[in-house]
């Protein structure tokens, strides 16, 4: 063991996904306090679903759950709580008779257009300091981690 503890180093600061998982972790804190400070009930997962919605169309779940890497049960808790706050509609899809669409109401709508405002303020204060090319450079290398991990994924044993 080495007695310079700048040369003392660990696992999980080599681990690159410690810091995707602690900076997620702080985006999420940080999304559900400027709800709160605005008095806006919605989870950051909420709000990403209202947002796949918000072009108007209708979905299925099964859509919902490909855009969003949710399974099944959470898709359907999420949509669940999303109704009871009456921001989200879910029908019969009348091409299968087994499935749901759903689509955003006019409350959804709106408490959206109230948030996107805030969302975007805040933008500009979590990514304080980087420019747009270090802004590309992050989402280019989240894109490859991510099509890393999907190209070597079995989806017949997942989840």
């Amino acid at each position: 063991m080495s007695s310079d503890p700048k040369k003392e180093t660990s696992l999980i600061d080599t681990a690159y996904a410690y810091y995707f998982h602690r900076t997620n972790r702080l985006l999420h804190l940080h999304f559900t306090k400027l709800m709160a400070d605005h008095t806006t009930d919605l989870t950051v997962e909420q709000w990403f679903l209202l947002n796949r919605l918000s072009n108007g169309k209708s979905v299925s779940q099964t859509d919902l759950v490909d855009k969003t890497f949710k399974d099944r049960p959470n898709i359907t808790r999420l949509l669940d709580g999303l109704e009871k706050k009456s921001l989200v509609a879910r029908k019969d899809d009348p091409n299968d008779r087994r499935k749901f669409t759903v689509s955003i109401t006019k409350a959804g709508k709106a408490l959206l257009d109230k948030t996107i405002p805030v969302m975007l303020e805040a933008r500009k204060a979590v990514y304080k300091g980087l420019k747009q090319e270090d802004l590309e450079a992050l989402k280019a290398i989240s894109e490859k981690i991510e099509s890393n991990i999907l190209q070597g994924w079995d989806w017949s044993e997942s989840i």
